[in-house]
């Protein structure tokens, strides 16, 4: 194994010395299992990417492209629910209620503020166990208004 290379970039900060093996990142693609650029010349690289108008968009496209993953969905689901326990635990009730028939589905009802038909539950008085089934159905347009007006009141 070897203990040092030299970074393949010609502008490399380091002007060709060799270099400890730990400042090359590890990948199997390329030969030796190391990158052929030193961390300090992929840092450069990707700062200055950073900076134009084509690197911000492929930046943009990449995240949006994992953003659509079952993977990040799953992750992200996974975080919501950790940060808020109580809305979940409420939401989850609800559902299983819906699932053993002891609750009708919001979609088979009518929204509570305009009569137009409904598409979720809203937990107006919270999500405290006391009022874990206290919910009202709202249409979309409904349930935003709702919570503007709690945000701004």
């Amino acid at each position: 194994m070897q203990d040092a290379k030299v970074c393949s970039n010609t502008n490399c900060l380091h002007n060709g010395e060799p270099q400890p093996i730990d400042s090359f990142r590890k990948d199997v693609r390329y030969g030796g299992g190391f990158r052929c650029q030193c961390k300090d010349c992929e840092a450069g690289y990707y700062a200055r990417r950073s900076q134009t108008t084509a690197g911000r968009s492929r930046s943009a496209k990449r995240q949006t492209r994992y953003r659509k993953t079952k993977k990040f969905k799953l992750l992200n689901a996974a975080r919501y629910a950790g940060r808020n326990k109580e809305q979940s635990r409420a939401r989850n009730f609800v559902n299983k209620q819906i699932f053993r028939g002891m609750f009708p589905r919001a979609s088979k009802q009518a929204c509570a503020t305009c009569g137009n038909p409904a598409q979720m539950y809203h937990h107006h008085n919270g999500y405290d166990i006391e009022h874990r089934m206290a919910v009202i159905p709202l249409c979309f347009v409904c349930h935003k208004a709702q919570h503007a007006s709690a945000c701004y009141s």
